[in-house]
């Protein structure tokens, strides 16, 4: 959120972008990371567990990974 803030103030700088985009594909992976960890936990602790509930975060994570991506192909076409 800090880095769209600065980018308000300063839209053209390409470094802002960057730690934008990178960043949050690292911020997305660590979630990713987390909810498989929870996943597994609570499958494993709890009783009536809902593995089709548990699994939608994954989901949008898969299309947040997907737009992170074409943001980088698109990027690093040469002109």
């Amino acid at each position: 959120m800090a880095v769209s803030l600065l980018g308000i103030f300063n839209p053209a700088s390409k470094a802002l972008y960057n730690i934008w985009l990178y960043g949050g594909l690292a911020l997305t992976s660590a979630l990713v990371l987390f909810r498989t960890q929870s996943l597994l936990y609570n499958a494993k602790n709890q009783h009536n567990f809902d593995p089709l509930g548990s699994s939608v975060g994954f989901y949008l994570d898969a299309i947040n990974f997907f737009v992170r991506f074409l943001a980088i192909m698109q990027g690093s076409k040469k002109k």
